[in-house]
């Protein structure tokens, strides 16, 4: 390839990554930023997912070894049986083989745990809005699933302590979040609101539909809601008004 091809393959080039560029741009600031954000979601979801979800594997032996053990002792046992019947019909068999083909049960038990999940994961995407018109409420939930994800590493399911005491001990991560889910919450004319943050009243024990987190109240379809965050890491929408019966509830079970 001559010198002279290689250059106009590289101002080429350039020129596509320019446009790219500036289409992204257009697009955020058109307001279309949700579109690049499922993009991103779909490359690393995964990592906030395993986030949330590792802590609470037990790494408990007495869980797990007693079936780790049957496994290798069924594969012992079955390498007799399968190396004799592959002697009556002289065929090779190896340990290798008795692995390859033992290795089939844990996979079918790993499947049955996936398909369920992804029917349940495709049920819940087929009944849920995938882009709000009004972005508040988006973000609100956003920055309230960060602030989750600060809380889960500090706690543990069978911990009878109550959640971090926020806003006083605020890692400047949190308080980022914290700062821009009120932002997040603004309307025109009102004074900012404060999150209202129950952690003191709750631990990981207490009923999964308590509130955790209620955000500031904002604007979804013309109406004024707030997102609340319950134990059971649930995010449910209620009428602005209900604030103070749902801290009610939080604070009578932590009496």
């Amino acid at each position: 390839m001559t010198d002279r091809r290689i250059g106009i393959w590289f101002l080429g080039f350039i020129a596509v990554a320019g446009v790219l560029l500036v289409l992204s741009f257009m697009i955020a600031m058109a307001g279309g930023f949700g579109y690049l954000e499922v993009i991103w979601r779909l490359l690393t979801g995964f990592t906030s997912f395993l986030g949330v979800n590792l802590p609470r594997i037990s790494s408990d032996a007495g869980t797990w070894g007693p079936g780790l053990a049957a496994f290798g002792l069924a594969l012992v046992v079955g390498h007799f049986f399968l190396r004799g019947w592959a002697e009556k019909r002289n065929r090779p068999w190896t340990a290798g083989s008795t692995l390859c083909a033992g290795l089939v049960l844990p996979l079918l038990f790993a499947i049955s745990f996936l398909v369920p999940g992804v029917l349940l994961q495709v049920e819940l995407l087929g009944d849920m809005r995938w882009f709000d018109r009004e972005r508040g409420k988006t973000l609100v939930v956003h920055h309230m699933r960060q602030l989750q994800m600060a809380i889960i590493p500090g706690a543990a399911d069978d911990s009878e302590d109550p959640f971090p005491d926020w806003p006083a001990d605020f890692k400047p991560e949190e308080r980022e979040h914290w700062d821009a889910l009120v932002l997040a919450a603004r309307e025109n004319g009102n004074p900012l609101e404060t999150p209202i943050y129950l952690g003191r009243w709750v631990t990981w024990k207490s009923d999964a539909d308590l509130p955790l987190l209620i955000s500031p109240a904002h604007r979804e379809g013309g109406k004024r809601v707030r997102q609340v965050l319950t134990v059971g890491s649930e995010i449910v929408q209620i009428p602005a008004e209900d604030v103070d019966a749902w801290i009610d509830k939080a604070m009578a079970a932590g009496k």
